[in-house]
């Protein structure tokens, strides 16, 4: 029995080292098979745009894109964050290797070439050596030990490589694990209309089932999203998606003039309703170390407009105030702006281009600085950010519209006094005519016509790194508003008309 255990061993190492492998890509094939909801995929353009911003050198950003069908199948692929190694000397025609292993790998399949070569050598050098012995037993015996040395020799070096590949290719393929980047995103859409065209769902749960047990024997993925406003995605239904996992996702299709959102209603069965509007959102998180909320009592917000100039010939852009002020709901942390027509909000039938919130931002930094801000004693004016979205349908408004703008320059808003990162920088581009040439560096973050007219939801998202407490102490005093003064942070100069 004791003789049986070294083979009974062997073969438990065998088996696990063939299989393993086998199970970690069997595992590894739960991701996300839709390449837009898979973190690890990217468009090519995507991959060079972020690596650029990384550091990484224009002609070398593209480096970094690896195809690999697998797993982002079609016109996807995988991103790397440094990109591919080029020696200045090719070897065997080769100069581009993704890492250290892969160049080793390779110069050890040559190796065994060039032994194989040199062991043909030795046999040709012993060959000539006994058939010119002339009968020398010594020469002869000499002769065939260098045969049989190079034989042996070349038996190992082959035989060790097939061996250890078996066993698992990694050990001889010396394959290092790979960094790809992830994007910034879910594996699993928010809101089922955000999924591409044509993909298949099963309901899991109706609105007014959300915290019943809800038995599914299999999904019949028997409902395909059509269009961006699909009335089968009714608001607060959650839904499977075919090749999705486990996961679901919300229906947020609501009649026209309504937009689904959690008013705050205590009805936890049913927490998502079609609310009269077509802006939402909520407004989480605080700021400081205390905890100070991101708005506070009588903290407003307002729907900006950049409109086209037809006097200009197409040059220039106009910013136009959508409707009046509202107030945010502190207590519920949220806002909700009514129904306008925004498709002819702009003066002279201009078309608008898109949309941004100006935000005013709960600000107590005054006496403590940003990291004690709402601490005892701690004080200070409230600051109008620039709000823009993370991207088309992202639903995360946490962009700064005129941050962006500065960093586009090469620079950053500098210190507290600097009030280039408030909403005011972007009005003060208009003014000048200039806000069409820098229109291209923040027109991906703006609300589109078709998202409000569909009802749309966008959380608001505040944090010191991108939105920096700003400096306006000269605003709000007596002496400000005798002289009309406004806010150095105001989205819109005092007294500037607004469309209604």
């Amino acid at each position: 029995m004791l003789k049986k255990t070294p083979a009974f061993l062997f073969l438990i190492f065998l088996f696990v080292s063939l299989v393993a492998p086998l199970a970690a890509l069997a595992q590894g094939s739960a991701v996300s098979k839709i390449p837009e909801f898979n973190p690890l995929c990217w468009k090519k353009d995507e991959c060079e745009q972020v690596r650029i911003k990384f550091g990484a050198e224009k002609k070398d950003a593209a480096q970094g894109w690896v195809k690999n069908p697998q797993i982002c199948a079609g016109d996807w692929g995988m991103c790397l964050p440094a990109g591919k190694t080029t020696t200045q000397i090719a070897f065997g025609g080769r100069k581009d290797f993704e890492n250290v292993g892969e160049f080793i790998a390779m110069l050890y399949k040559y190796a065994l070439q060039i032994a194989a070569i040199l062991a043909v050598i030795v046999i040709i050098i012993a060959g000539v050596q006994w058939t010119t012995s002339g009968g020398n037993s010594e020469r002869i015996t000499s002769a065939k030990k260098r045969i049989f040395g190079a034989l042996i020799g070349l038996f190992i070096a082959y035989m060790s490589y097939f061996i250890l590949h078996a066993i698992n290719p990694a050990t001889v393929d010396l394959r290092l694990p790979q960094v790809y980047m992830i994007k910034e995103q879910t594996t699993m859409p928010q809101y089922c209309l955000e999924a591409p065209k044509g993909t298949k769902f099963s309901v899991a749960a109706l609105a007014k089932d959300q915290v019943s047990p809800v038995k599914i024997e299999k999904p019949d993925y028997n409902l395909k999203l059509e269009s961006d406003n699909d009335k089968n995605f009714y608001c607060g239904n959650r839904y499977f998606m075919e090749k999705g996992g486990a996961a679901t996702c919300w229906g947020n299709y609501c009649p026209k003039g309504k937009v689904c959102f959690d008013v705050g209603s205590s009805d936890k069965q049913q927490p998502n309703y079609c609310a009269d509007g077509m802006l939402a959102g909520k407004i989480p998180g605080t700021l400081g170390l205390a905890g100070a909320p991101v708005v506070d009592n009588n903290n407003d917000a307002i729907l900006i407009a950049i409109c086209e100039d037809p006097e200009s010939g197409g040059t220039a852009k106009n910013l136009l105030q959508v409707g009046d002020k509202i107030d945010v709901d502190e207590k519920g942390r949220s806002y909700i702006f009514p129904v306008k027509n925004v498709e002819k909000i702009c003066k002279n039938g201009a078309d608008p281009v898109g949309f941004y919130l100006g935000v005013e931002v709960n600000d107590e930094s005054g006496a403590t600085g940003r990291f004690m801000e709402g601490m005892p004693f701690s004080w200070g004016i409230d600051d109008w950010m620039a709000v823009g979205q993370a991207g088309p349908g992202s639903h995360s408004c946490s962009v700064n519209l005129s941050k962006a703008l500065v960093n586009a320059g090469n620079d950053n808003c500098k210190g507290a006094k600097d009030a280039r990162c408030s909403c005011s920088y972007i009005y003060s581009y208009s003014e000048l005519k200039l806000l069409n040439g820098v229109l291209p560096l923040i027109k991906k973050y703006l609300i589109t016509v078709d998202e409000l007219k569909r009802g749309y939801l966008c959380d608001i998202k505040i944090d010191r790194g991108e939105f920096p407490a700003i400096d306006n102490a000269t605003a709000g005093t007596i002496m400000s508003s005798v002289l009309g003064w406004a806010d150095k942070t105001d989205c819109l100069p005092w007294g500037k008309d607004k469309t209604l």
